[in-house]
């Protein structure tokens, strides 16, 4: 799929306000690899070609996907686009859309059989730990209000993971070991496919004082301490 997709269609679908992304982590939090991703967010478009080529070799071509993902926009679009690309590269797909109150709980249960689907993620906290090891540490994977739901499991990234949560400081060494988990995980086991980060924009009358404008990862635009010049 990282070779299928094409992450400029994800910017036309969610009208601009994201970033084409093919790295785990985000741009800006430690651990994030430098240098260009080897898939088609630096070449311009997908290779369709090789992606049907990768399904042949795995023996997989024909069989059935189900692929879930929230009934309404942008994530509804997003889903029914990787329905299609899969269905282009030699799948038959069967598309769930599910209201946006049950659907993690549905990915999330190991009963559900979820094959493809959309998530996302909004940080807890800047650091690797809050993603690698909330959502593809193999160790964490849980019968429901499961947070993997991959089920990604490559045991020398989970022992990898669960030996940087013992490091307390953050180094170019530890940097880099990040970086490599998210690269093991991103191109060498291809576990999952990153497409993009979002961004928003909060607009402003020309009395707002921005020394009183707050923004959280978690609560992200603070009223309560916004104040007028």
């Amino acid at each position: 799929m990282n070779d299928a997709i094409d992450r400029r269609a994800f910017v036309r679908l969610a009208s601009g306000f994201l970033k084409p992304e093919c790295y785990f982590l985000p741009d800006g939090i430690t651990g994030h690899p430098t240098g260009n991703c080897n898939v088609n967010v630096h070449k311009g478009g997908p290779d369709l070609a090789k992606a049907k080529q990768l399904v042949q070799q795995s023996g997989t071509a024909g069989q059935n996907v189900d692929v879930y993902g929230p009934n309404e926009d942008p994530s509804k679009a997003n889903t029914e686009y990787l329905a299609d690309q899969l269905r282009k590269i030699g799948y038959k797909t069967k598309l769930h859309l599910l209201e946006h109150s049950v659907y993690f709980q549905t990915i999330g249960a190991q009963k559900t059989r979820a094959q493809a689907m959309f998530t996302d993620w909004y940080q807890d906290y800047p650091h690797p730990l809050d993603w690698f090891d909330v959502l593809l540490n193999g160790d964490r994977i849980t019968e429901t209000h499961n947070n993997n739901p991959g089920n990604v499991d490559v045991p020398s990234v989970n022992k990898e993971i669960d030996a940087l949560k013992k490091v307390s400081q953050i180094t170019p060494e530890v940097n880099a070991r990040w970086a490599k988990v998210d690269k093991d995980l991103m191109a060498t086991y291809a576990t999952t496919v990153p497409y993009m980060n979002r961004s928003a924009t909060d607009f402003f009358g020309k009395d707002m004082d921005m020394s009183c404008y707050v923004f959280g990862v978690v609560t992200f635009w603070d009223f309560g301490l916004s104040c007028k010049k």
